[in-house]
C-alpha cells in the first residue's frame, strides 16, 4: 500500500492509458474510475486497497472523491490543444467502424446522434470540419469545445454551464482550481513531465518511461500541419490555448 494514495485527472486523449501502465507495474491502480460515479460512496469503497485512482473525473467529481484529505496527491497531463482536438474528433468518429457497432449501441442517445454527424464529415476538408464545428450541438460543446478547460471547470461554482461554450472570463475558476494539483504535466515537454512523475512516485528508479498504448485506431486522420485545419481547430480552443501557455509556462519555470 502507498504511504499516499494517489489520484489522476485523466484527460481525454492526453496519453492516460499509457500512464495507467505504467503505474500498474508498481501500485495497485483502480483505472476509469468514472464507470461508478455518481455513486461515490461505490468509489470510495472500491478504492479502500487502491494505491492510484485515475479516471475521465472533472474536478466537481474529483473534490467529491478526495475532498480535503491529505492522504491524496493529484496530477493531470495536457496535450497541445490542437492535437488533443484532432485526436479526439477521430476517437469518437471511430464508433462509426463496423468493429465497434457494438460499442455504438453502449452509447447515449445524444452521443449516438454525435457519431451519426461525424461520419458525414470528410476530415481533410476544412468547410466541412468547419461547418461542424461552428454547428457543435449542446453534446459536441461538451466533447469538443475547450475539452481540457472543461475539466478544470466547477460548474457548480461559477456562473458556467456544461452546456455552454467556455469563454476567458473563466479563467479565474480555472486557475483556483489548478492549486488543487501537486503538478500538471503536458505532453509538449515530456521529458520534464515524466521527471515530474518520477521523482514524486517512482523516487528509486533512475529513469522511467510511458508504454505507448491507446493508438487510435482511425485510418481516417486530420492534418495538423495543414494551416487551414489549425485554424479552423483553434475556434474551439481559445481557452485551452490560454490553459496550455499557462501550464508550460510554469513547467519551464521550475514553479511544479
Amino acid at each position: 500500500m502507498a504511504e499516499k494514495k494517489i489520484f489522476f485527472m485523466h484527460m481525454p486523449k492526453c496519453a492516460g492509458s499509457s500512464i495507467y501502465d505504467l503505474f500498474s507495474s508498481h501500485y495497485k491502480v483502480l483505472g476509469f474510475a468514472e464507470t461508478f460515479l455518481p455513486d461515490i460512496a461505490a468509489l470510495r469503497e472500491a478504492t479502500g486497497e487502491i494505491d492510484f485512482v485515475g479516471g475521465h473525473i472533472r474536478i466537481h467529481d474529483m473534490m467529491q472523491i478526495v475532498g480535503s484529505d491529505p492522504n491524496y496527491r493529484c496530477f493531470t497531463i495536457m496535450r497541445d490543444p490542437v492535437e488533443q482536438l484532432a485526436s479526439h474528433l477521430c476517437w469518437i468518429k471511430r464508433y462509426n467502424l463496423d468493429e465497434r457497432r457494438n460499442d455504438y449501441g453502449q452509447l447515449d442517445l445524444f452521443t449516438r446522434r454525435l457519431v451519426d454527424e461525424l461520419k458525414l464529415v470528410d476530415f481533410a476538408d476544412p468547410g466541412h470540419l468547419d461547418h461542424f464545428l461552428t454547428h457543435l450541438p449542446a453534446k459536441g460543446l461538451i466533447y469538443f469545445d475547450n475539452m481540457q478547460s472543461r475539466y478544470l471547470l466547477n460548474e457548480h461554482r461559477s456562473e458556467w454551464k456544461e452546456w455552454q461554450p467556455v469563454t476567458l472570463n473563466l479563467t479565474h475558476h480555472i486557475l483556483e482550481n489548478l492549486s488543487r494539483f501537486e503538478f500538471v504535466g503536458h505532453m509538449s515537454r515530456p521529458e520534464r513531465t515524466l521527471e515530474m512523475v518520477r521523482s514524486r512516485f517512482f523516487p528509486q528508479s533512475d529513469a522511467i518511461s510511458l508504454p505507448v498504448t491507446n493508438v487510435n485506431t482511425l485510418e481516417e486522420k486530420i492534418d495538423t500541419g495543414n494551416p487551414m485545419i489549425v485554424d479552423v481547430l483553434k475556434k474551439r480552443l481559445n481557452v485551452d490555448l490560454w490553459l496550455s501557455r499557462e501550464i508550460l509556462h510554469r513547467i519551464d519555470n521550475s514553479q511544479y
